[in-house]
């Protein structure tokens, strides 16, 4: 057995070893808490956040489309949606959780970036195009958190819809869209939305280690289709109402 150290004053010394690195248990919290301090772990939990409300938003624009088939189909399907009872609200709380990471992580990156970078970009095009979409996420971003407060009053609550009435998901969606200025914030809005995925799916995918040059272009089209999927379907809903398509509210 090797002798203890000892100090200068003859006292044997304290081990160099803290409680962390004899706990495996809180080693693995710690290296949690540093990947969560750090700028992979920021962005992972964009990517995540940003990939499973980019499936709400698919499942939200689809069920929506229904308004094309009558007031019937859409009205039932929001009363099946109110009958989830908890379930539902413990959806709402999950995307509202998705939501704060996701603002939050995109809130700590940009600092990250500019601390790092606090001289403007001086270089060539690819530079300045990548700053430019930077800046439109950013501006998107806040655009599209407007809307969903906008949404959630509008139809959701009905606290702002000057017609709202309990049950009648058909109505209220026909009549608010018939205000122009409503439908074409609905239209501007869901722009800023397809911008917005088209962008953030593609660095999602390369966070999560998408990206090699003979695969890219799948991974452009791939967000492209995406995004003009739902966005597309959700304009298509707004200018139908607007044009007088859809009615009999």
């Amino acid at each position: 057995m090797p002798p203890a150290r000892l100090s200068h004053g003859g006292l044997p010394l304290k081990s160099s070893v803290g409680a962390a690195d004899r706990n495996p248990e809180m080693m693995h919290m710690n290296a949690v808490a540093n990947l969560y301090r750090s700028t992979i772990g920021k962005k992972v939990i964009m990517a995540v956040s940003g990939v499973l409300m980019v499936g709400w938003l698919l499942m939200h624009m689809l069920g929506n489309l229904q308004v094309f088939l009558g007031p019937e189909w859409l009205d039932a399907y929001g009363h099946k949606i109110q009958s989830l009872g908890p379930l539902l609200w413990l959806m709402r709380g999950g995307m509202l959780v998705l939501i704060v990471a996701h603002i939050w992580s995109a809130i700590s990156l940009t600092r990250l970036n500019a601390k790092a970078r606090p001289v403007a970009y001086q270089g060539g095009r690819q530079n300045q195009v990548t700053t430019l979409a930077a800046r439109a996420m950013r501006v998107g971003g806040i655009v599209l958190l407007a809307f969903i407060v906008w949404h959630l009053a509008d139809l959701t609550v009905g606290v702002v819809h000057p017609d709202f009435k309990h049950g009648e998901v058909y109505h209220n969606l026909v009549s608010s869209l018939s205000n122009p200025f409503v439908g074409t914030f609905y239209v501007l809005a869901n722009i800023f939305l397809a911008l917005h995925l088209h962008h953030g799916i593609q660095s999602a995918v390369q966070t999560v280690g998408g990206n090699h040059p003979k695969y890219n272009v799948f991974r452009k089209q791939g967000s492209a289709f995406i995004a003009g999927l739902i966005a597309g379907g959700n304009i298509l809903i707004a200018v139908s109402v607007m044009a007088g398509l859809l009615g009999g509210a």
